[in-house]
Order: structure tokens, then sequence, then C-alpha cells
């Protein structure tokens, strides 16, 4: 796999709050006019979410993440966001929560989540992420992201038992990598089974697939840090530090 090198790169949660909002309440590009002749920008209306779910309960994969929120919401928000980056997790400790109760579940807004991947850490955990499926990935990212002390200890500790091991078979490697830097300990501490854990990294063409995403997206919008977010297939641009 190619190593990716990306700058550290952070959005404001205010920013990018007001993009939301400016998206919201512009709501077409051509102004309405009230009962009184005044021009005032459309605004987005409500979407009911499924009976007995909130909009934020509503979690669906894709082909490069997962989607939370109303799939055919008309502001659609993306992150590449890397598990082993320090601002990606300061923007899921302190955003996610807001960001499902004042747009997600309000129907009108989508959040989905997209790894970058940085190195084979970052692809080990980004793949594991994902073995639990849909019902468990945004809560299991949120604690990952909160966990990347642990993550970097254990790594760091354990190194030198991954040594060689990358010369090993396609459907061997990922799975021995895991076991020896002891992320597979760590996702069994968070509920995914070793069975599970097991099958998902010895798939060799879908790990494979996350590398392709991540290469492919960083040529295809320029991505030069993360978390890099977009807005209706747009790079939101103006919020990265350098």
């Amino acid at each position: 796999m190619k190593k990716t090198v990306v700058r550290l790169s952070m959005v404001g949660l205010a920013s990018l709050s007001l993009s939301l909002l400016s998206a919201c309440n512009s709501g077409s590009d051509a102004p309405t006019k009230s009962a009184d002749g005044t021009t005032q920008a459309a605004v987005l209306p409500k979407v009911a979410a499924p009976a007995g779910k909130s909009w934020s309960q509503v979690v669906t994969k894709t082909a490069e993440g997962y989607i939370m929120g109303n799939p055919d919401a008309p502001l659609k928000l993306v992150e590449y966001g890397s598990f082993t980056c320090s601002h990606c997790a300061e923007f899921a400790e302190q955003s996610h929560a807001d960001m499902g109760k004042d747009f997600i579940d309000t129907g009108r807004v989508s959040f989905e989540f997209r790894p970058f991947v940085r190195d084979v850490v970052d692809l080990l955990v980004a793949s594991a992420a994902q073995c639990s499926g849909p019902d468990r990935f945004f809560p299991l990212m949120t604690n990952l992201m909160g966990s990347q002390k642990e993550l970097f200890e254990t790594v760091q500790a354990n190194q030198n038992a991954a040594t060689g091991l990358e010369s090993l078979a396609d459907d061997k490697r990922m799975p021995a990598i895991a076991k020896a830097l002891k992320i597979d300990a760590m996702m069994s501490a968070r509920g995914t089974s070793g069975a599970d854990l097991q099958k998902c990294l010895s798939d060799a063409k879908t790990i494979d697939q996350h590398a392709k995403n991540t290469e492919a997206a960083g040529q295809k919008y320029n991505i030069t840090g993360t978390p890099t977010f977009m807005l209706n297939g747009s790079v939101i641009e103006g919020n990265t530090w350098p």
C-alpha cells in the first residue's frame, strides 16, 4: 500500500455550523417573497424521521464510509477523517452530539464519515471500525477517536512484534499485524469479536479498497490535511490550519 502523507488541518465547529446554517437558510438559488412583498431566503423544511427513530439513529453504508441521517437530505456533509489525527478526534469529541441534535435530526443534513488512511495503523483501525456494521459504527468511531492516547501507547509498546509481518500473504498480513500491535485486544474490549475482526481484516480486497479510496479522494479533491469537509460535493475552503 502506498503511504499517504498529509498535513493536519482543523475546521472550527462555529465555522462549520455557520456554513450549514447558511445553506439551510438559503434553501434554493432563487429568493422568495413574503406576504408583504419583502424578499427573503427560502428555508428548507424539516423531514420526518422513520417511525420510532431520530435521524441520527439512521446509519447507511456507502461505498467509502457510513452516512448518519437522512440519506436523501438536501445538505450532504462529508468528512474525510483519520483515526490517528488529533484534530479529527477534537472534532468528534466537540461536535458530534450537537451536530446530531441541531442539524442531522432535522432531516435537512446528513453526515458521512469517510476514512482517509495515512499509514498502516490508520488503515487497521479504520478497517476494524467498520467490522461491526452500521449501527455500531459511529459510537465506535467516536470512542476510538477519543482513545488515541491508548492506541499510540499500545502500538509503540508492541511495534517490534510487528517487524517483518508485511511480507505475509494478503489475507494473513493485516490480522497478524493487528494481533502483534494489540489492536485486536483494543477492539475486543469495545465489543468487536475476534471472529468478526479476523474475517474483516482477512478480506484483502476490501482492505485494499480503503487505501485506494484514500488515494482517489486525495487526487480528486486535492486533500492535503485531515479533517477535510465537503458540503454537497464541494470542499469547504478557508477552515484549515496550515
